[in-house]
């Protein structure tokens, strides 16, 4: 009735129990206005290309745990690009736009057609005795003790990159360089993992950073080679391919997703009106 549409747990999969087991997703087809800003993206501009992002995940997609509402920020950035082709795959529900793409079968080179939706994309998960020991799926928490491995180090507490922090994550690092202050970019691949929260406010947000950064600092060579195995193998990778079957001769075919006409034609459906000009 109000055009929210909602996402099994089960279309998650494994993804799903990196969130609380209350939680409750609905989705929605683009709104007009969600479509005009997408389709002017300048996909040169990776912090225009952010924002436009999450603003069509704010707008058209909706979380609930019970009757309390729960923000798009809090959706683990894995899952961003999934929830986008949700609301795609919802504003053309009736296959106005689909986006396919064509590769050839390694086996008999016949011709495959690749179709990408939501449900087609692919991810690399932990090892599932990883995540039954250090996961904590109400806290949403990785709980982790270096000693076990024969590191020198305290209990360490790690946290889900999220949508949310990511983007202010990257506002931080653009005031940095404005103001003309060094980014140390490996300090920054950790921080999504070792930060609860961050603050919408820049001034909060660059003291929470320096807190952590602290706690980097003291990291010995060790605990550094450490925390990079650990991040590797308890991240949700998305894979940037699909898998698709040979009509021919059965074969499995796995091809890199393409996007034909840019990133942003995806809300592009087929236009009634004449083509003005030939660019």
């Amino acid at each position: 009735k109000d055009g929210w549409i909602p996402v099994s747990r089960e279309e998650l999969g494994e993804r799903s129990k990196f969130y609380p087991s209350s939680w409750e997703f609905r989705v929605r087809p683009a709104s007009v206005e969600s479509i005009k800003n997408w389709s002017a993206i300048d996909e040169a501009r990776p912090d225009q290309v952010n924002s436009v992002y999450n603003e069509l995940i704010k707008s058209n997609v909706s979380i609930r745990d019970g009757e309390t509402p729960i923000s798009y920020n809090q959706i683990n950035s894995w899952d961003r690009f999934y929830f986008i082709m949700k609301t795609r795959d919802y504003t053309f529900a009736k296959g106005e736009s689909k986006l396919e793409f064509k590769d050839e079968c390694s086996e008999c080179s016949e011709e495959v057609t690749f179709n990408l939706t939501a449900q087609s994309l692919t991810f690399e998960f932990p090892d599932e005795d990883i995540t039954d020991k250090f996961w904590d799926g109400e806290t949403r928490e990785w709980r982790i003790s270096p000693s076990e491995y024969d590191v020198d180090y305290e209990d360490i507490t790690l946290y889900l990159p999220t949508i949310g922090k990511e983007e202010m994550i990257l506002q931080y690092a653009i005031s940095q360089v404005q103001q003309g202050k060094k980014i140390d970019e490996t300090f920054i691949k950790f921080l999504p993992w070792l930060m609860k929260n961050a603050s919408k406010n820049i001034e909060t947000l660059e003291s929470q950073i320096n807190l952590v950064k602290r706690q980097y600092n003291k990291w010995t060579v060790d605990m550094f080679m450490f925390m990079q195995d650990v991040i590797k193998n308890i991240e949700v990778k998305p894979l940037e391919s699909l898998t698709a079957k040979c009509p021919v001769c059965g074969s499995e075919v796995t091809s890199t997703i393409k996007f034909p006409s840019g990133i942003k034609h995806l809300f592009i459906g087929e236009n009634k009106h004449r083509k003005f000009g030939s660019k």
